[in-house]
């Protein structure tokens, strides 16, 4: 519809659909068996990004192609989820409240073990020019814009689990629970 929407138009078209035949749901599953990764390692995947829907949106497109995921809504988050779980991939967002995308790479780079890197790769809604420069810059490995289509996330995650032995623990397990990392 275009704007300023006329009232007789909205009304003709309020009434067509109220004499359509109701919509039945299919019956199907949303996603075609043939079309999920079913050859995929079960790679998890941590989603760092404060607002809601993206975050279904994320995790939606990766457990249509066979990733588990897990969410953190912000930097902080982030950081205690990967001292709880070992994740073979971060898809990280910058604009967060709080702590935000650069922070937490930043110090997710501080607290790994020597020669072993986890692959963050940024969702930003930012795609102006330079900004994939100073996402890698800030320790990031890769830059998604946002939104993204499911054959670019599909291609961006492959560039960094296909092919690679899985990532060992980037964080050294916890000794104690009240003791605090170094």
């Amino acid at each position: 519809m275009t704007k300023p929407v006329r009232q007789s138009y909205l009304y003709r078209r309020l009434l067509g659909l109220q004499r359509a035949e109701p919509r039945v749901p299919d019956p199907r599953p949303l996603t075609e068996p043939s079309a999920v990764v079913t050859d995929q390692p079960s790679h998890r995947i941590l989603v760092v990004e404060d607002n809601l829907v993206n975050q279904k949106v994320a995790v939606r497109h990766l457990e249509r192609l066979g990733y588990g995921a897990d969410v953190a809504s912000n930097g902080q988050e982030a950081l205690a989820a990967l001292e709880r779980t070992h994740y073979d991939l971060v898809l990280m967002d910058i604009q967060m409240p709080g702590m935000d995308g650069f922070e937490a790479t930043a110090r997710i780079r501080e607290r790994e073990q020597a020669g072993k890197r986890l692959p963050i790769i940024a969702m930003t809604a930012n795609a102006l020019e330079g900004e994939r420069e100073r996402c890698l810059e800030g320790g990031m490995d890769d830059y998604i814009a946002k939104p993204f289509k499911q054959e670019v996330l599909a291609q961006t995650l492959a560039r960094w689990l296909t092919h690679h032995a899985p990532v060992p623990p980037a964080f050294p397990a916890r000794r104690d629970a009240g003791t605090k990392p170094a």
